[in-house]
């Protein structure tokens, strides 16, 4: 069912301060005792809002260490990158050279040196 308001502008109350969302991400600390303050998931995704200290940098910090530990327990060691795609004018071989360029030079990539990073890159003929 769609909202009564979907596809109108948004009214000033729907609005919010973004630098104060922001700042807020920033500064404020969550109360772990607090159940309004911890992280909870929804089927569409996080319903928290750092405005009300439940979704801020110490929760991103938190999910990401469990992701850390949970790989580790896994024996997951490294990232497997996977590509397929068409692009008009090149061969299998160069769309394979850029696939690789890419996975060298993203930022992503060059932070976590030291990690195995594996490409597995498809070309499909156009």
């Amino acid at each position: 069912m769609t909202h009564e308001r979907a596809g109108h502008p948004a009214r000033a109350d729907d609005l919010v301060d973004v630098s104060a969302l922001v700042d807020a991400y920033a500064t404020t600390v969550p109360d772990l005792d607090d159940p309004a303050q911890q992280v909870v998931f929804g089927t569409s995704g996080h319903r928290g809002s750092s405005l009300s200290g439940s979704f801020n940098e110490p929760h991103i910090l938190a999910m990401t260490q469990a992701i850390c530990e949970y790989r580790a327990g896994q024996g997951i060691t490294g990232i497997a990158l996977r590509t397929r795609g068409s692009v008009p004018g090149i061969t299998a071989e160069q769309f394979a050279e850029a696939a690789d360029g890419a996975k060298v030079n993203c930022p992503v990539s060059q932070a976590l040196t030291g990690t195995t990073i594996t490409l597995s890159a498809e070309f499909v003929e156009a």
